[in-house]
């Protein structure tokens, strides 16, 4: 009697389980339903936003060009940056002080040569050594400030007067600047075939 009992208690149970497991279902469907309403609804409310804002930019586009405010702006903004350029000095233009009235003369105002530089020979002399015409002296600067790229240049010529050569001793080389009293020896040389046609030279100086 007892198993029997049993027997005829089980379907009840089953019935039970699976009435709870639809109900479950169907909450669960209810549930996914209301979170799919909800993200509609969402997204419906943003893009009624976006199509709102987009229509007052567009608006504001439209009364800022119709009422004349950009061309406002702009001129504002050129006259800030032409204030700006009067302020401020370009790149690479120096600012000259000019004196509005001329300093009235002075007597006693001494006249002040400015510093300059002047090279002259002191000696020279040519000849003959082996093969080779040599030229050597002796330079001085004269003047009251260094010469610099000090040249010495010898043009050379035969007995009819035609130029047989010519050499430049690069005294720059061997000093940097030649200062104010300073003396210095050059040498000329001209080392070819024609050396002894060399009947008289001629000597040039350059500087800066």
């Amino acid at each position: 009697m007892e198993t029997a009992a049993r027997q005829e208690g089980q379907p009840k149970e089953v019935e039970e389980l699976d009435s709870i497991k639809n109900d479950l279902l169907e909450r669960k469907a209810k549930k996914e339903e209301l979170r799919r309403k909800k993200l509609k609804r969402a997204s419906l409310f943003w893009l009624v936003v976006m199509a709102y804002f987009g229509l007052i930019v567009l608006l504001a586009f439209f009364i800022y060009q119709s009422t004349g405010l950009s061309r406002m702006f702009e001129n504002l903004t050129k006259k800030a940056n032409l204030i700006a350029s009067r302020e401020r000095p370009a790149r690479g233009v120096i600012r000259r002080s000019y004196r509005h009235k001329a300093e009235p003369a002075s007597e006693q105002t001494a006249v002040i040569a400015p510093p300059v530089p002047n090279v002259e020979i002191l000696q020279h002399s040519g000849r003959m050594e082996g093969v080779h015409y040599r030229v050597s002296g002796q330079i001085q600067n004269t003047g009251t400030a260094p010469a610099i790229n000090v040249m010495v240049t010898a043009t050379f010529y035969d007995a009819g007067g035609e130029p047989v050569g010519r050499d430049t001793d690069h005294v720059w080389r061997r000093v940097n600047s030649l200062g104010a009293g300073q003396k210095f020896d050059f040498k000329n040389i001209l080392p070819s075939a024609d050396a002894k046609r060399v009947t008289r030279y001629e000597l040039s100086l350059k500087w800066y």
